[in-house]
């Protein structure tokens, strides 16, 4: 069984003699550099389900990932409470100590997306898969390295972010304790060691590091005691507030996505306010609601209760499941068979007919599709023309020189020296793509297509 002492350790990656602070926790500490970075504020501008809606209402991946990580903190703090009363927490640790923690984390957990959202994601993945580019280099490339790029991962690209490219000297990117790390990473798995005997496994889902990034997540699962899946050279089982976090975002976009979409005119106002209504049980809450006239202020009140009692159910769920997840054994999210779950499904049902598929939805992800493999090629394109002409000391040709001048530099050196391999190098570039806000990817394809000139 694993233990809250190492579970909740404040040393922190690249830095394990950090002094602490009389006037932070640690774990506020981490909030705070996560709300500093730029990868934070770029989300301001990526999409969470409206690409570039010029409504003032929607919410973007910033909003969105803040409303997760005030959720997760009172789910954390909750469950904190409960383990202070059994005297389950180490000297020292605060019942909020874990609600910052999984706050912390929530608030990280979408930094690796792409623009566009999944349509971003799968943009990466069907370059490599089918690019005569990225066909040319594939033969340099180990067989981990291709599964890596072929499922690229924002999960991944969000871990190597606060692990590596926040830091000028790459040493531990954020610096953040061992502990928030651990609560970041839903998928503690490589990208080779997943097999089909793993299917329906959700720590096995998907993969959470990039090879790079190997070590690191090896030293968290070291520092914070979590325990290695029996037979896996690169599997452990997840850090119990793991679980929180991800409890923590599904609750927050099943409810919102599904207020977004009726604040956009996708979906009714009677539809939404009566799935709301099936997933609250409390007849006072009930009766609350009944008495707002005006049907935005109904609907932000019913969705307000309805995460209430799904943070309430998910932490209930935590102590049923408390030991198995603890012994690194549960395999499944913390809104599993809870009292709400049909009722969530409902409303799953009802944002896949009436808002993923809208058509402003829809027309906007295809262009997005198109513009991050487009960038993907010309970038990736020149990268590697450089990288072959400097082997063979031929001259790079005039468009590719250009094309790597609006490249920046820190993704075209690893540190402070060149790349010089090729999966370092289409890593760098995909940094750069991924890193980019929707509307920073729309302009720069125009310009480099010559839909834009710059004056």
């Amino acid at each position: 069984m694993m233990d809250w002492t190492k579970l909740l350790t404040e040393k922190r990656l690249g830095y394990p003699d950090a002094p602490t602070n009389e006037f932070r926790s640690s774990f506020q500490r981490d909030y705070d550099r996560i709300v500093f970075c730029p990868a934070f504020r770029r989300l301001q501008d990526k999409t969470q389900v409206f690409p570039l809606s010029s409504s003032d209402y929607v919410r973007t991946r910033l909003t969105h990932s803040i409303e997760v990580s005030c959720v997760a903190r009172n789910l954390g703090t909750i469950i904190g409470r409960r383990l202070r009363k059994q005297g389950l927490l180490p000297d020292g640790i605060r019942s909020s100590d874990l609600g910052n923690i999984v706050a912390a984390a929530s608030l990280a957990h979408d930094m690796g997306n792409p623009p566009f959202g999944h349509s971003g994601e799968a943009a990466i993945q069907n370059w490599f898969a089918k690019s005569e580019t990225a066909n040319r280099v594939k033969e340099h490339l180990m067989p981990q390295q291709i599964l890596e790029l072929a499922n690229y991962e924002g999960n991944a690209h969000a871990f190597r972010l606060v692990t590596r490219l926040l830091s000028s000297n790459h040493v531990g990117g954020l610096q953040l304790t061992f502990a928030t790390l651990g609560s970041l990473v839903k998928y503690p798995i490589g990208a080779h060691a997943a097999s089909k005997e793993m299917k329906g496994k959700i720590s096995a889902k998907k993969f959470n590091f990039f090879e790079t990034e190997r070590s690191h997540f090896t030293e968290v699962a070291v520092e914070t005691g979590l325990l290695r899946k029996p037979g896996r050279v690169e599997w452990w089982c997840r850090h119990p507030l793991a679980f929180v976090s991800e409890a923590a975002d599904d609750i927050a976009y099943r409810i919102v996505d599904l207020e977004d979409g009726y604040h956009m005119n996708c979906i009714s106002y009677e539809i939404t306010a009566n799935a709301l209504k099936r997933l609250i049980t409390d007849a006072r809450r009930k009766t609350n609601a009944d008495r707002i006239v005006h049907e935005k202020e109904k609907i932000a009140y019913l969705r307000s209760i309805a995460i209430t009692q799904l943070v309430e159910e998910a932490a209930e769920k935590f102590f049923e499941k408390y030991d198995a997840i603890l012994c690194g054994q549960y395999e499944k999210s913390l809104l599993y068979r809870i009292p709400s779950e049909n009722a969530l499904k409902t409303i799953r049902e009802l944002t896949l007919r009436y808002i993923y598929t809208d058509q402003r939805v829809l027309s906007v992800e295809v262009a997005g599709f198109e513009i991050i493999y487009q960038l993907m090629e010309r970038f990736a394109c020149a990268a590697i023309d450089k990288l072959e002409c400097r082997n063979s000391e031929k001259k790079l040709c005039v468009q590719s020189e250009k094309v790597l001048g609006l490249l920046p530099v820190q993704y075209q050196r690893y540190g402070d020296r060149p790349l010089t391999k090729y999966y370092d190098l289409l890593l760098c570039v995909a940094d750069f793509v991924a890193g980019m806000t929707d509307s920073y990817a729309v302009d720069l394809f125009q310009k480099i297509s010559g839909q834009k000139f710059v004056t």
